[in-house]
């Protein structure tokens, strides 16, 4: 080996070393600014907006499943719509925060109210397989129920205001 080649191996290796050294250190800042709680926040905001997004725009074809007529015939599907908007704007706002109870509330409240609506159609308005949505949006009510009563690490708490 020349020593030309020797020497580039050694600058490669140090910087390698320092690529290593720098992403470590910002290895889950993210989640250290945020926290656990915060993350699982950020994931539920992007799915509330995105399920927002689907009831404010439905296919032309999807207004005419059981599903969305039976919805419809409770409130119209903007006002659906908004709740869930209005459940992932609370859950993106939370995420930020130390004092996220009200983004939890928020959003599992949302996702209970979607539960029973369905547990309701499954039952009584005898809209098919309604019982598998029911059964998807309470348990992760009640999921996120048990993630809110979790205690952050204590090194989120000199991060977030709030």
């Amino acid at each position: 080996m020349r020593a030309e080649d020797y020497e580039k191996g050694l600058a490669l290796g140090e910087s390698l070393t320092r690529m290593e050294r720098y992403r470590d250190s910002t290895r889950g800042l993210l989640v250290r600014r945020i926290g656990r709680r915060g993350a699982c926040m950020l994931f539920f905001a992007f799915l509330d907006v995105v399920y927002a997004y689907s009831l404010f725009f439905p296919p032309p074809e999807q207004l005419l499943t059981a599903n969305l007529r039976f919805l419809d015939s409770i409130a119209p599907l903007w006002f659906f719509a908004g709740a869930w908007l209005a459940s992932g704007f609370a859950c993106l706002a939370a995420a930020f925060l130390k004092n996220d109870w009200w983004g939890f509330t928020a959003t599992i409240t949302v996702k209970t109210t979607w539960g029973f609506i369905y547990l309701f159609a499954a039952l009584f308005g005898h809209v098919d397989r309604a019982y598998v949505s029911a059964t998807i949006w309470l348990f992760a009510a009640g999921l996120l129920a048990i993630i809110s009563s979790w205690p952050e690490p204590e090194y989120r708490s000199h991060y977030r205001s709030g």
